[in-house]
């Protein structure tokens, strides 16, 4: 994964990170007699650096920047996805308020002072109230999981053309080089998780903050 981070800030910026995390193979010992054993070594040794690859805030830009072409013809979806579910969690949250509001008007009446009649029209409004909530949460959800399904599928179609068009590129030496198995695992399975982590940033990664304030 390292190693594809690297290669994909180098291919957006025009120039290799700083420092270079490029891994060694000591083939020094490779068919050599080992000294304890007394086997030959089949074995090479692969040295990797463990200092961890820093990504610079530019290369981030540059990346969002990338990833937001993909989003061309959803973009609408996209951006209307956050609001819906701004609308969402405002209404999970107006809820609990009006069932306090509920619990307060049911102890009035144990009280003979109140005017039976109005505390039931208060009841009234306040169930009607949460009933008006519930239809919404459940109209608002619908439409904003619709809307983020559709732009997530819509990302992922064109990361897959992007994708297949640079694959028809390659000459036959580097498809014989990357394999057919390895591009087809890069057109469907990686892009299905690049596709899930979209979704989950205009979802869930909206939804969590937004409650939490």
């Amino acid at each position: 994964f390292d190693l594809s981070l690297q290669k994909f800030i180098t291919k957006v910026n025009k120039s290799a990170p700083s420092p270079l995390r490029i891994p060694q193979v000591d083939v020094s010992k490779l068919n050599n007699i080992d000294s304890e054993t007394g086997k030959q070594i089949t074995t090479a040794i692969y040295n990797h650096p463990k200092n961890p690859l820093k990504v610079k805030k530019e290369h981030t830009r540059a990346a969002i920047k990338r990833f937001w072409g993909f989003t061309k013809g959803y973009r609408l979806l996209t951006l209307v996805c956050p609001f819906l579910i701004y609308l969402d969690v405002w209404a999970e949250l107006k809820i609990p308020r009006i069932m306090g509001n509920v619990l307060d008007i049911v102890q009035q009446l144990k009280d003979p002072n109140y005017d039976q009649s109005l505390i039931w029209g208060e009841l009234s409004s306040k169930l009607f109230q949460m009933l008006a909530l519930c239809s919404a949460i459940l109209v608002v959800g619908y439409i904003a999981s619709r809307c983020s399904a559709i732009s997530s599928m819509g990302f992922g179609a064109n990361l897959r053309r992007e994708l297949f068009n640079k694959t028809q590129d390659l000459s036959f030496e580097n498809i014989n080089k990357l394999k057919i198995s390895s591009l087809i695992t890069r057109m469907t399975s990686d892009v299905s998780q690049v596709q899930g982590v979209y979704k989950n940033t205009i979802v869930t990664f909206i939804k969590g903050p937004i409650m939490l304030v």
